[in-house]
């Protein structure tokens, strides 16, 4: 695995998942957990080497790398907001990251910008095309990870 992207990939999505720790003892919405290339548009979990993470939210982009869907997973299933009705409620979209929604990789490959944050690229997955950001003091304490995927 490396910890740098070809700067012509494409963002495609991001996810907000419980960490590795925490994510084996939480309630599934699925008793079988794929790996993640393998997932169904629906499921809310996925094995990543031995690892398993359960995603919280799903951010979907559209092809200028802006926000198109936001999947926030509940245990019936997803709740899932188009972009069309997140820009009716400027407070709702500023609550889930910004008003101003793009994701892009920076000239060394090793490092994305997302709404403005600078993320450090912790490991780069080719098969599975899955980007592990570095935790932040923040994401760490609250034993989360962000993965972006691309194509």
């Amino acid at each position: 695995m490396k910890n740098s992207l070809n700067t012509n990939s494409k963002i495609i999505a991001k996810y907000q998942t419980l960490d590795e720790t925490i994510s084996p003892a939480h309630a599934k919405c699925s008793d079988e957990i794929k790996v993640f290339d393998k997932m169904n548009a629906y499921d809310c979990s996925f094995r990543l080497g031995n690892d398993e993470y359960d995603i919280e939210k799903k951010f979907i982009l559209d092809e200028r790398s802006t926000l198109k869907e936001y999947w926030v997973y509940k245990s019936e299933g997803p709740l899932i907001y188009q972009i069309d009705e997140l820009s009716l409620n400027p407070a709702f979209l500023k609550s889930i990251g910004n008003t101003k929604w793009y994701v892009d990789i920076l000239g060394n490959g090793q490092q994305i910008v997302c709404s403005g944050d600078t993320l450090t690229i912790e490991k780069v997955f080719s098969k599975e095309k899955l980007i592990l950001i570095k935790q932040g003091e923040s994401i760490k304490k609250a034993k989360r990870r962000i993965f972006f995927e691309y194509e």
